[in-house]
């Protein structure tokens, strides 16, 4: 009987089955998106270091702050993962006058977890649960996102629902709450570069002197993200620029009290 020369021995198909789950698990946790947050998570026993630049640009009069996050991450399981992030701010802005001022600031440090409960490719959708805490000298951060994604062929579908409350140290009460939804697509054109859209709304909600809360503004930003990806490294990058708001406290077109015009990030990611 003839053999196929197309068919693998079986060792050799054991070997083909080993290195796809390897490189599977190497890339469980790439980030295709600059604001969404994808279910994946790193296998157990592996590390990550990643570099945050976020750039936010123009209001009524000239604004530039640049946001920046380092982050070590390791799996705790095959569906647990912690993070710890430290977070700096640098913002150069003009007043009244015109005359420009900068100010840097360490935000304190932030820790992560985050839990894969379904799979995006195996599964009718991928689900996972985020939980970060945010500590400063001022006050704390909380902050909880409901992940979903699906992998549909090239297709790349992915939201994420987040909440975050700012907690002031000495009254150990809500400050601020912001709310956001944050959806994206994007397509696998090689596999190793993606590009797409992210569509993202985001809510402040501040408390009053008589301690109810209001809802102040809805900005809502769009654009394009893109995403190159090898086994020990993701790059991305994402510009988000500001659509006309959904609510607005002077009830001018744009939200530009609390949100900039334009919005960039960089995300860096080494496995190692």
């Amino acid at each position: 009987m003839l053999k196929n020369p197309f068919s693998p021995a079986p060792k050799h198909f054991a070997l083909i089955l080993l290195l796809g789950t390897a490189i599977t698990s190497a890339w469980a946790d790439v980030h295709h998106f600059g604001y969404v947050t994808e279910t994946g998570t790193l296998p157990t026993g592996t590390t990550e270091f990643e570099v945050w630049n976020t750039a936010r640009i123009g209001r009524d009069a000239y604004y530039f702050g640049l946001d920046q996050r380092l982050e070590f991450e390791t799996g705790i399981t095959d569906h647990l993962q912690a993070s710890v992030y430290l977070n700096w701010n640098r913002t150069t802005e003009a007043d009244t006058t015109g005359a420009l001022s900068t100010t840097n600031d360490f935000q304190g440090f932030s820790t992560e977890l985050k839990y894969k409960l379904s799979d995006p490719s195996t599964d009718i959708v991928g689900f996972g649960l985020y939980g970060e805490l945010g500590f400063n000298t001022d006050g704390m951060e909380i902050e909880g996102k409901a992940l979903f994604d699906k992998n549909l062929g090239p297709w790349i579908l992915a939201g994420n629902l987040i909440a975050e409350g700012e907690i002031e140290n000495r009254s150990m009460e809500f400050e601020d709450i912001e709310l956001q939804a944050v959806a994206a697509t994007a397509y696998e054109i090689t596999p190793h570069f993606t590009a797409g859209l992210e569509l993202r709304n985001h809510n402040e909600i501040e408390r009053q002197s008589d301690d109810s809360f209001k809802w102040m503004n809805s900005a809502l930003y769009l654009g394009p993200s893109v995403a190159y990806t090898t086994k020990s490294m993701t790059v991305t990058f994402t510009v988000l620029s500001q659509l006309p708001a959904l609510k607005t406290e002077d009830g001018k077109t744009f939200e530009l009290h609390d949100h900039e015009k334009l919005e960039a990030r960089l995300h860096l990611s080494l496995d190692f």
